[in-house]
């Protein structure tokens, strides 16, 4: 049986080492680069019903983890650098004060109005980035997507950054938003949109997203209906389901990063949670128009002290 165990696992690490040999004489990725560093939570969310996903994303929080309910950061490196002399970028959204947050929906009795409500956001710093990236590698949370860029395309993700700086759509942090037009969003959204600039919309997103209808009833606004007050402790009683339809909810949609992680999984080479990805081998199939991708914010203009300062604060 010990004899047995041991051909087995030189079996393994055989043909690990035969795979990351097949790797080695594959296609490398060059400047310019998008990656997308993908963080699990601590502990999985249970999307099965809103009690559910109200009592581990309560867990999560309330564990003070750097990143409770998961995270998505984005990097692009470039070969030509801006009008601000930056090449190299680091962040992901993220919101000013997370305790507050937490604090507020537990006050204002938000119920599951605060999945698409507004709260005070910001660009995360290169540096907490790179923090927060290190831990979860470390807790072997992490995984990555990484996308070859042309140097128009690398063009096209630095002017949609500098847009998203230039008119403080990084202020608005929140679910359900128009990220295209710069209203502002959650750091999956945000992140992802950087994937579907650089592939044209082509990669399978829906693969990666996590649709739900909340209920009417569970929301602080509703159609129809005054506003009311919906407790935290009402949602952990109760046994109402998601809504079946846009008739008896909202529709909420998010791409989930543990939805993300297990699809990377999929498709990377053993324990290696990475996929590269090279635009020119897929057939050419352009989902995103002109139209979807024309930054059109609704914020007015920042300062250029304030400008200056967020390109400082997120190169590399």
């Amino acid at each position: 049986m010990y004899g047995a165990m041991v051909l087995r696992l030189a079996v393994m690490i055989m043909l690990s080492l035969m795979a990351n040999q097949t790797l080695a004489k594959e296609r490398k990725i060059q400047t310019p680069y998008l990656q997308i560093f993908v963080i699990d939570p601590p502990k999985p969310l249970d999307w099965s019903s809103p009690k559910s996903l109200l009592r581990t994303t309560l867990w999560n929080g309330l564990s003070l983890d750097y990143a409770p309910n998961g995270h998505l950061a984005v990097h692009v490196k470039t070969r030509r650098p801006n009008a601000y002399g930056v090449s190299e970028v680091l962040t992901g959204m993220g919101r000013t004060n997370k305790m507050k947050t937490l604090w507020d929906t537990f006050y204002h009795e938000y119920g599951l109005s605060a999945m698409i409500r507004e709260f005070s956001g910001d660009l995360d710093s290169s540096i907490t980035t790179k923090e927060e990236i290190k831990k979860a590698a470390d807790a072997n949370r992490l995984a990555i997507i990484q996308v070859q860029l042309t140097d128009e395309k690398a063009d096209l993700l630095m002017e949609f950054m500098s847009n998203w700086i230039e008119f403080g759509s990084f202020r608005h942090y929140g679910g359900n938003k128009n990220v295209p037009k710069g209203e502002g969003s959650g750091c999956a959204d945000f992140a992802v949109y950087f994937i579907e600039l650089a592939m044209k919309g082509h990669l399978p997103s829906d693969q990666w997203m996590r649709t739900v209808h909340l209920p009417y009833e569970l929301l602080q606004e509703a159609p129809g209906r005054k506003s009311k007050k919906v407790s935290i402790s009402s949602i952990l009683k109760s046994t109402i389901p998601w809504a079946k339809s846009a008739k008896e909810g909202l529709k909420f949609s998010i791409p989930d990063p543990e939805k993300m992680t297990k699809w990377i999984m999929t498709y990377s080479a053993p324990f290696t949670k990475r996929v590269t990805i090279f635009p020119d081998e897929f057939q050419p199939q352009e989902t995103l128009d002109d139209s979807m991708i024309r930054f059109q914010t609704p914020y007015s203009r920042e300062s250029e002290q304030t400008i200056i300062a967020h390109w400082k604060k997120i190169k590399l």
